[in-house]
């Protein structure tokens, strides 16, 4: 991934949303 260091801890919040989402999506496909 092309990200600094700086913009690292904004992508943070994203990156678990991201997780959370998929979660949310493999537990509904079973």
């Amino acid at each position: 991934m092309l990200v600094d260091e700086s913009s690292e801890s904004e992508a943070a919040p994203f990156c678990g949303f991201f997780l959370f989402l998929m979660l949310a999506c493999f537990f509904r496909m079973r």
